[in-house]
């Protein structure tokens, strides 16, 4: 396993992240902790959950799966989205953030949280106020590092220069969608963080399960998230997406590897990736994405090949930075 140092800390985690989205849903207490184990036993050593997940079962079984392996393993939560119909329990404001990390570690069965993600913005709480409250959280102790997921490039930038303003305590990594089917961040959040040194895990690393090849146009597998998930489905499940999988499975097929593994060997070579979240519904699924990461290299010269498909997806137009 590869590790990787996450942004500016001094934390080392590995280029697969666990993904616990699935857990008390299709994974069951029992499994997931042996998906926790195995995966760790591989080297992995960054799992990532969230407050809203199985509306907290995610975060029960995950502290369930590492107790007595705590020090083995950076722990990440988040918050900020919807926890029940109270309007108290959404958003960034101070009062909402403070209970539902207290109520995570309380969940998790920690002390701590090596990192917390910011689960979306919150345009009603200033980027000021939420800076000053992880800088309160850090202090504390309850949390060691902070990051945001679906931010965009230009309210991270803000929260880097308020933290400079305030003295206070910047985000070390930004969470986002990424695969060879969605690569928006290309324009300008990976040029920022680059420059700023953050680092940057990326999920939905096979596009919902569209990068497996297990799909077919017009009929997806029974059960997965691209039949059923509304927002899978917008984001995903459209003639161009299905053109371009057709050429992927064509790469794959002659790179020797299946198109899951190509999926993953091109996201591990792009070095401004941190981490890729990796989430499973069974422990065999686990162990075929792993060996998927540690099989041998694809050619530059197909990986050059993957990277040109982006640019039938996205088209040739005008970018007003350029």
């Amino acid at each position: 396993m590869e590790y990787r140092q996450l942004g500016a800390s001094g934390q080392m985690v590995s280029r697969i992240c666990l993904g616990t989205m699935t857990f008390g849903a299709q994974v069951s207490q029992e499994e997931g902790i042996s998906i926790v184990r195995e995966a760790v036993e591989k080297g992995v050593n960054f799992i990532d959950t969230a407050n809203v997940y199985t509306g907290g079962e995610s975060e029960i079984i995950t502290g369930k799966a590492i107790k007595g392996i705590r020090d083995k393993v950076i722990l990440a939560s988040k918050c900020g989205l919807p926890t029940s119909d109270s309007v108290l329990d959404r958003g960034l404001a101070r009062s909402t953030v403070m209970r539902h990390v207290e109520d995570s570690l309380r969940r998790l069965g920690v002390d701590h949280l090596d990192l917390l993600f910011l689960h979306a913005p919150d345009p009603n709480t200033s980027l000021e106020e939420i800076v000053q409250t992880m800088g309160l959280l850090i202090s504390s102790g309850k949390v060691l590092n902070y990051g945001v997921s679906n931010f965009s490039a230009w309210q991270v930038c803000d929260m880097v220069h308020i933290a400079k303003e305030q003295g206070g305590y910047a985000p070390i990594a930004t969470e986002n969608v990424y695969n060879m089917l969605s690569r928006s961040l290309d324009d300008e959040m990976v040029p920022f963080i680059e420059q700023h040194k953050l680092g940057l895990t990326v999920f939905n690393p096979l596009a919902g399960g569209l990068l497996t090849g297990k799909h077919k146009r017009g009929s997806f597998a029974a059960g997965s998230r691209l039949a059923s998930d509304k927002g899978y489905i917008e984001r995903y499940c459209k003639d161009s997406n299905l053109d371009a999988l057709d050429s992927i499975i064509g790469i794959a097929a002659e790179a020797g590897v299946s198109p899951v593994a190509l999926s993953y060997q091109w996201l591990l070579g792009k070095d401004f990736i941190t981490s890729i979240i990796c989430g499973v519904s069974r422990l065999e699924q686990l162990k075929e994405n792993l060996a998927a990461c540690e099989g041998p290299a694809v050619a530059p010269e197909l990986l050059a090949k993957c990277d040109a498909i982006w640019d039938g997806l996205k088209g040739d137009y005008y970018n007003y930075h350029y």
